[in-house]
């Protein structure tokens, strides 16, 4: 499986920072992206400093070892990946760049071949289009999987709930507790897992279990001719639903050259309608 991609980056006071990363390893496709984005004041150096130091993380992976082994390979891919990010938030912490919230929103996926993991805090964002049925599906991804604590609240994970087949957005486990993302219900009774409120349009209006502070992470499969749309909130708050559907369906983005021209149309809408310090990753598989 290959993976098109194409990014939008806004400058601005406090922008967000992007990491786009595509190598090959023995003829195999690994992808990384990351947007970063601070809060409050020096909400730029915030997210800038999170940004390489995520840099830094995934330029010292092992990648033969999660070549050779992945299942194991990505667990450990996991728990470097959180233990980098809360170091350097205790590093911004020390010196002061920490915004009022107390944390940098970080939002993001590892990709190797077809399987990936996916990880997003704070106001990270992720929306999965696809066009089944000959329609575009748009799903607003707001809770991954499993929750992980940084060991200072004795919380180390909250829902965990197996890997997910991608293409439909449910677990792709049969086991008690699998629930379908957009909501956050359970696939089995019906009732609201209680991890969140929902808005109605699929989008997650903050939980109330102080989750919004911990990574919370996934592991799944990838289908092919699907698009991933990653951004911050506040690019979902300019860009609608109708603006992604007319602009992001899979029949028009099927090279890298028309992703590009349509992530970045979408984005000088956003800001004509005044958003601020955007930025967005446009992935599709293939």
């Amino acid at each position: 499986m290959e993976l098109l991609s194409a990014c939008y980056y806004q400058r601005g006071r406090n922008d967000a920072s992007l990491l786009l990363q595509k190598i090959r390893y023995r003829q195999v496709q690994i992808l990384f992206t990351c947007i970063c984005a601070g809060t409050g004041n020096g909400a730029g150096r915030a997210g800038s400093y999170m940004a390489e130091q995520i840099l830094h993380w995934f330029r010292n992976l092992d990648i033969k070892d999660i070549f050779r082994k992945p299942e194991k390979g990505l667990m450990r891919l996991e728990e470097s990946l959180c233990k980098a990010v809360y170091r350097t938030d205790g590093e911004l912490e020390y010196s002061g760049m920490m915004g009022e919230e107390r944390k940098v929103n970080v939002v993001g996926m590892f990709c190797i071949e077809n399987r990936y993991v996916m990880f997003r805090r704070g106001a990270g964002h992720v929306c999965l289009i696809n066009t089944a049925f000959g329609r575009v599906h748009i799903r607003h991804m707001c809770r991954l999987c499993r929750c992980v604590g940084d060991g200072r609240d004795g919380r180390d994970s909250g829902y965990s709930g197996g890997s997910r087949d991608i293409a439909d957005g449910r677990n792709s486990e049969d086991s008690e507790g699998s629930r379908d993302i957009v909501d956050g219900r359970n696939n089995r009774d019906g009732k609201d897992s209680g991890s969140g409120r929902n808005s109605g349009d699929g989008r997650d209006d903050r939980n109330r279990e102080g989750r919004e502070d911990r990574m919370c992470i996934e592991q799944g499969v990838l289908q092919p001719d699907i698009v991933m749309l990653f951004s911050m909130d506040d690019f979902c708050r300019y860009v609608t639903d109708k603006m992604i559907e007319d602009g992001l369906a899979v029949r028009e983005v099927v090279t890298e050259e028309q992703m590009d021209r349509h992530i970045k149309e979408l984005g000088k809408e956003g800001e004509r309608l005044g958003g601020m310090d955007m930025g967005a990753v446009l992935l599709r598989t293939c």
